[in-house]
């Protein structure tokens, strides 16, 4: 493996462990279904 095989390699651990720290920081936020969410959050149905 060369130097820009280690590079790319290590960005995409990079973006990984980003990816997993911000679903584990944002676990408990609003998934977007509002009919089968409890939460009273200011968003308004479509009609």
């Amino acid at each position: 493996m060369g130097a820009l095989d280690w590079v790319i390699l290590l960005l995409v651990a990079a973006a990984f462990a980003a990816a997993v720290i911000y679903s584990v920081k944002h676990k408990g936020s609003c998934s977007g279904d509002c009919a089968s969410c409890g939460k009273s959050c200011g968003r308004k149905t479509k009609k």
